[in-house]
C-alpha cells in the first residue's frame, strides 16, 4: 500500500512538473521555451487540455515578439542588423516547423475546435536577409582587412567565419580568412642564448628547443624556433641559461645489522635436574631450537645531480626593448641504492633483498646529467611561456 502510494506521489510530481515547465516559461515571456515544453507533451499526448492551451498562446506571442523585433530592426536602417533579422527569421521558421510535425490538436471545451496556427511565410525574407548579412559581414571584414592592424584583423576572421555560416565559399571568403589569420597572428620567435660560460655541445641546444609548438601555438600567437629570414617576428623570447651546475658524486656508506629470531631444529626439555623431561605417555618431551641470526649490511647511497638557472626573456623586436624577464630554473639528480651482506641472510627483510640485488652501476657523466636537466629546463619554459601569453598581442 506505502509502495503504491509512493508511486502515485512520484507520478503526480512528475506531471506537475512537466506542465509547469511549459506554463513557468509562459509566465516569465520565454514562448519560444514554451512551445518546445508543450510540443514535446503533445507530441506524446495530443489530448492534454492545458498542453494545447499553452501552445496556442506561447506560439502567437513567439512569433509576433519576433515579427515586432524584425520591424524595428528594419526600420533602423543598420546594415549590421540583418545578422539579428536573419536569426529571428531562422527561429520563426524552426518554430512553424515544430508545431506543423504535431497531431492534429482538438479544443474539447470549443466543441471539438481542431487548433488552426497561422504561419508566416519566412522563405524570401530568410533568404533576402541571410544575402544582406553575408554581404555585410563580407565587406566589414574587407574593411577591417585593410588597416592592418592586428585587432581588426582577428575581428575581420570572425566576420568572415560569420560569412562561411550563411555560404560555402562565398566570393574568397576562405583567401581573406587566411589573410586575416596571418595579419592578426602574434609571431614569436623563440631563441636560445647560453651565457652560462660553460661549454655544451649542440645536441643540448637541439633539445631544449624542441618546445611543443603545438600547445603553445593556439589564441592567434605563433612561436617559432628556427628563424624564418622573410618573416617579421613581433617578439622574441629568449631562454637565457645563466648557470649549470653539476654536483660531485657522492656515495654514501652506511652500516647497520639485520637481526631476525628463527626455528633451527629441535632440542629436549630438561627438568630441574637437568634430566629430559617426560609427558604423561613417558615420551621425551621436544621443543622447537629458537635462534637469533644476524647479518651486516653495508649500504650505499649514490647522488649527483645538476641545477640550470637562467631567465625568460621577453623582447619586443619592434622597440628591441626588454618587455619582461621571468627567472627559469630545474634541477634533476641521479640516484641509486645498492648493498651487501656479510652474515646470514635469512635475517633479511624483502627490502633489503632487493638492494643486494640493484649492482653497483656507474654515474652518469656531467652531460648526461645535463642533458637529462635540460629537458625539465625546456618543460619549465613552456609551462612559463603559456602563463605570460597575455603580455603578447
Amino acid at each position: 500500500m506505502v509502495r503504491n502510494l509512493l508511486v502515485f506521489v512520484s507520478l503526480l510530481c512528475f506531471i506537475l512538473s512537466s506542465c509547469s515547465s511549459s506554463k513557468q516559461a509562459l509566465k516569465r515571456g520565454d514562448f519560444n521555451s514554451a512551445v518546445r515544453y508543450s510540443s514535446k507533451k503533445l507530441r506524446k499526448k495530443p489530448n492534454k487540455q492545458k498542453q494545447i492551451a499553452i501552445l496556442e498562446e506561447a506560439f502567437a506571442k513567439a512569433n509576433q515578439q519576433n515579427m515586432d523585433r524584425i520591424t524595428f530592426l528594419k526600420k533602423e536602417g543598420n546594415p549590421d542588423n540583418w545578422d539579428e533579422i536573419y536569426r529571428l527569421y531562422a527561429s520563426i521558421k524552426s518554430r512553424q516547423q515544430l508545431v506543423k510535425t504535431l497531431p492534429r490538436l482538438q479544443v474539447k471545451k470549443e466543441a471539438g475546435r481542431i487548433v488552426q496556427f497561422n504561419f508566416i511565410d519566412t522563405d524570401d525574407e530568410l533568404i533576402q536577409a541571410k544575402k544582406q548579412a553575408a554581404e555585410y559581414a563580407y565587406a566589414n571584414a574587407e574593411k577591417l582587412l585593410s588597416t592592418g592592424n592586428k585587432t581588426d584583423a582577428r575581428k575581420a576572421y570572425e566576420e568572415l567565419k560569420q560569412v562561411n555560416v550563411y555560404y560555402n565559399n562565398y566570393k574568397n571568403t576562405n583567401k581573406l580568412m587566411n589573410q586575416a589569420l596571418w595579419l592578426g597572428t602574434t609571431h614569436v620567435i623563440v631563441t636560445l642564448e647560453n651565457n652560462s660560460l660553460s661549454v655544451v655541445p649542440k645536441e643540448f641546444f637541439d633539445e631544449i628547443k624542441k618546445l611543443n609548438l603545438n600547445e603553445i601555438n593556439r589564441d592567434w600567437i605563433a612561436y617559432d624556433t628556427n628563424v624564418d629570414t622573410s618573416m617579421n617576428y613581433d617578439y622574441n623570447v629568449i631562454i637565457n641559461l645563466k648557470v649549470i651546475d653539476v654536483s660531485p658524486e657522492q656515495v654514501k656508506e652506511t652500516q647497520y645489522t639485520k637481526t631476525k629470531e628463527i626455528v633451527d631444529g629441535w632440542e629436549y626439555v630438561l627438568d630441574d635436574n637437568g634430566n629430559v623431561l617426560k609427558d604423561s605417555l613417558g615420551n621425551d618431551v621436544k621443543q622447537d631450537k629458537v635462534v637469533t641470526i644476524s647479518c651486516l649490511i653495508k649500504e650505499f647511497n649514490m647522488r649527483k645531480g645538476a641545477v640550470l638557472t637562467g631567465t625568460l626573456d621577453y623582447i619586443n623586436t619592434n622597440s628591441k626593448q626588454l618587455m619582461r624577464s621571468e627567472p627559469l630554473t630545474s634541477e634533476s639528480y641521479f640516484e641509486h641504492r645498492w648493498a651487501t651482506a656479510i652474515g646470514d641472510k635469512r635475517a633479511l627483510d624483502k627490502k633489503t633483498e632487493d638492494l643486494l640485488k640493484a649492482n653497483q652501476v656507474p654515474f652518469p657523466s656531467d652531460m648526461d646529467i645535463i642533458m637529462r636537466t635540460g629537458f625539465v629546463f625546456r618543460e619549465n619554459a613552456e609551462s612559463l611561456i603559456l602563463r605570460n601569453r597575455q603580455y603578447l598581442n
